[in-house]
């Protein structure tokens, strides 16, 4: 793996002659260690911020579940896990089934359910519920 070091602040101590010389031959790194705690920072907030709206998204998710009645097992038995749809930029979260204290099944799988798309450009969510063959409907408002 080739690693890949940020020379911009460097260019203004060092020629570019010189600079593009150091790191072909050397593993050359000139870094700002202030840069570096900055950048830490703004990733561990973008971690922190994705959490939350991940959380917000699950609970969004429960919410509809319970209002629409998509199914009938218990919000405590159910585990829903986030993905993102790189092709269309949208929000699916899988609906399985938990098998563990109190609720009954096998242990050793967590069938799929179904599951819900949120759409990033509107507040619409497509789910797949109610579809014996997984084809995606749009939930109406007034249901």
């Amino acid at each position: 793996m080739i690693k890949r070091y940020n020379y911009s602040h460097c260019k203004r101590r060092y020629g570019r002659v010189v600079l593009l010389l150091l790191s072909i031959f050397v593993n050359f790194s000139c870094t700002d260690q202030g840069a570096n705690n900055r950048e830490e920072l703004s990733a561990n907030n973008l971690d922190t911020q994705n959490t939350q709206v991940d959380e917000m998204l699950i609970n969004q998710s429960k919410v509809i579940i319970q209002q629409y009645k998509l199914t009938s097992i218990s919000i405590d038995c159910l585990s829903l896990s986030i993905t993102d749809d790189f092709f269309e930029g949208n929000r699916i979260v899988d609906i399985r089934e938990k098998h563990s204290y109190p609720c009954k099944g096998d242990p050793d799988t967590q069938p799929r359910l179904f599951s819900l798309i949120f759409d990033r450009g509107s507040d619409k969510v497509w789910t797949d519920a109610n579809s014996p063959v997984g084809q995606m409907a749009l939930l109406n408002k007034t249901d």
